[in-house]
């Protein structure tokens, strides 16, 4: 077995997970998601986007967000189980 494909599954796995947990955050309004302070996340994009577009906004750039992250941990999940057969 070769220990990079097994390496790279597993990231992809903690993507798909990730882009679940936004997702489901999203849906059940998590305050950090929703509702977040200037200082709370590494990158400030939902800060930004909570002061200027609303919360509504922010909903749809989480969803969005979540969906994208789905997507790419689904899809390289999908390529590293194959390779590993």
């Amino acid at each position: 077995m070769n220990y990079k494909i097994i390496i790279a599954t597993v990231g992809f796995v903690i993507i798909f997970i990730f882009g679940l947990l936004v997702i489901v955050g999203t849906i059940f309004k998590w305050k950090p998601l929703i509702d977040p302070t200037a200082r709370q996340w590494l990158l400030s994009t939902q800060y930004v986007d909570r002061k200027y577009g609303g919360k509504s906004w922010v909903m749809i750039h989480n969803i969005v967000i979540g969906l994208i992250l789905l997507l790419v941990g689904f899809s390289g999940l999908l390529m590293g189980l194959h390779k590993l057969e």
